[in-house]
């Protein structure tokens, strides 16, 4: 996969990397990716109930410390994200259950 750009409302994210689908045709993958405003990711999964507040806290104090103010100032990480064993992690930390797909 080549860079790819996200951007949906304050979450911004690049990714380059590998997506495929695995034995049980469920998403599965490994990307380095760049997320700008990385407080902001973490508020949407909250938000949609996969991951606890208090959880969700600890994620954005990790997430802040690892982070350096991009080119406009706005906060960025860079970590690689991989999809497997249906979870999403973004460096270590598994960030929630990926859906699974009924084909």
């Amino acid at each position: 996969m080549e860079l790819q750009r996200l951007a949906w409302g304050p979450l911004q994210a690049t990714a380059n990397g590998t997506l495929a689908l695995d034995q049980n045709l469920q998403p599965m993958g490994a990307l380095n990716t760049t997320v700008i405003g990385p407080g902001a990711l973490v508020d949407a999964v909250v938000a949609s109930g996969a991951m606890r507040a208090s959880d969700g806290a600890f994620a954005k104090l990790a997430l802040g410390m690892l982070s350096k103010p991009g080119a406009d100032g706005t906060p960025e990480v860079t970590l690689p994200a991989r999809v497997q064993n249906g979870n999403l992690y973004l460096g270590p930390a598994r960030l929630m259950a990926m859906p699974r797909i009924a084909w």
